[in-house]
Formats: C-alpha cells, structure tokens, sequence
C-alpha cells in the first residue's frame, strides 16, 4: 500500500483545494486538509490518484473501496457549479469555505418518484478519467506532452491502432503493464472528445490560473466528454433532506468506449512487436470497476 510519507497514519481527506506553485518551478502541489489535523496542508498534485474526499490516507487496516451508488447518465446535460451548491457540506466554517469554492458538475436524475441532485467534484471525474498515476497528473499541465511523446498511426482498412513511445519520452515504461493506464492511453487516441476533454485541463489551466505574491495557482476544471450511457459507481454522502448526493469518491466507471478492433502499443525500450504477436490488444468497450 502506497503512503504518503509526510502524514501521520489513518487520517481521513476532509479538503481537497487549489493547485498552487512558486513562480518559476515545476512542481504543481494541491491542498489537502486531514482530519486529525495535520501540520503540512499540501501534497505534491501527482499524489492525486490516492487522494479523494472522506478517504482514509496510510491506513494501517485493509479498506473497503465498495461504492454505495450508481449514477446512471441518461444524457451529458452536466451543470457547472460549485461544491458550496451542497447543502450541509461541513459544520466547520474553514472547510464549508474552502471545499465549497471548489468546481463541481450538477447532474439531476429523476424517476417517476423522485429526482436527486448529484454534486461532482470536477477535480474528482478527472481523477477518475485520466489522472490515474503521476504521468498523467504531470503531462494534463502541458500542451504538448503527448504529441511529442507518443507517435500514433491509425489503420482504416484493419481497424487498427499504433501507438509507439518515443525515446525521448518520460512515459514510465513500467506502466504498460497496468491495465487501467493501456486503456486510457488507446482510449485518448481514438477518441477525439476524450482527447479534447483530457486537452481541455491545460486550457482551463491557462484561462483561470492567478498569479499573487509570487505564487501561482488555480481552482482545477475541465471540460467533460459526452456522459451519455455511462455509469459512476461512487462513494459519498446525501443531503438531510435526502435530495442531493455529494459524490466523494468514484470508485468505478463503466463506459461506451469505441475503441479500433486492435491496438498494438511499443516503447522505445522494448523490440517492437506486431499486433497478434504479444502487443497490447484491446477490444471496443471498457469497464473500469474496482468496487
């Protein structure tokens, strides 16, 4: 189990918040607020893919990752909000007013008896989307990450998808060997709205980021793609009157993923290999549930 070094053990996220760096560095960190309180309030941002709100960090016991609910999109209609549009978000006024400034997506389901307001944290659907470990965490922050470090060829004819990683690119190698990471690289590119989605964080990035006594930072959005048909398999909690639902953590996604009949994938380190012959091969539709 993956611990994040400077915090005590079985501490629960209470706060996720802004992205922020010092002018002139690389390294983007993220606040993070734990209960107990903890004396660091940040993290480095490509710890992301262990963070989610109400989560137990360095927990000395076995978790149970099981959601609670499913939310089904019958359509892409998400509303732009904020995590405030919650109610009964927190008791603690510092937590209400930084957590409630955070983006979020509002989403209205409703059956012939009654209709619920689900609240999604944005930062949260891109945690789950695409920033699975630290590559994608770093290369969302950079316009041109993936097109100089992957080249892709698509064949009409076979249906067929090439993906190879080129030499100078700091894509961890290792990482082809996690299913979840092959999925989404050949899902970034054959799909054009996902790509454009993924694409959409740098823009975000650069249209909203403030700058401020030499500290840059900025309040994390993006453009989702279409939601039609998928399922979010979530953790969270609902309002007292029992007519919102604060997603948490998303623990599962199911997804109507068109994806080239057959993908072959090669890094520069590894003899390259042809479709049918050990490469990397995917078929059209994916789920990603861990619950």
């Amino acid at each position: 189990m993956v611990r994040l070094a400077t915090f005590n053990d079985n501490v629960q996220v209470v706060h996720i918040g802004h992205l922020f760096r010092n002018s002139g560095h690389k390294e983007w960190r993220i606040f993070v607020w734990f209960n107990p309180m903890q004396e660091r309030k940040w993290t480095r941002f490509t710890h992301l893919p262990l963070l989610s709100r109400a989560k137990v960090v360095n927990s000395t016991t076995k978790q149970i990752n099981k959601a609670d609910r499913v939310i089904e999109f019958e359509a892409s209609d998400l509303q732009r909000a904020k995590i405030i549009d919650f109610p009964n978000l927190s008791s603690f006024a510092s937590v209400r007013n930084k957590d409630g400034a955070q983006s979020s997506f509002i989403y209205e389901a409703e059956t012939p008896y009654s209709k619920t307001r689900y609240h999604i944290p944005q930062l949260e659907l891109a945690r789950s989307l695409f920033l699975i470990n630290s590559y994608f965490c770093r290369s969302c922050l950079s316009s041109t990450a993936l097109q100089q470090e992957f080249d892709v060829q698509y064949e009409v004819e076979r249906d067929h998808l090439e993906i190879r990683i080129l030499p100078s690119s700091s894509f961890p190698k290792g990482a082809l060997e996690q299913s979840a990471v092959v999925q989404l690289l050949v899902w970034l590119f054959s799909d054009q709205d996902v790509m454009d989605s993924y694409e959409s964080i740098f823009r975000h990035y650069q249209q909203n980021r403030e700058i401020k006594n030499g500290v840059e930072s900025w309040c994390f959005s993006f453009d989702p793609p279409p939601m039609q048909g998928w399922k979010l398999h979530v953790k969270g909690r609902s309002s007292n009157e029992d007519k919102d639902y604060l997603v948490e953590e998303i623990v599962g996604l199911e997804i109507n993923a068109m994806l080239p009949s057959t993908t072959a994938i090669s890094h520069a380190s590894f003899q390259e290999k042809e479709a049918g012959d050990g490469s990397t091969q995917l078929h059209s539709g994916f789920n990603r549930v861990s619950c």
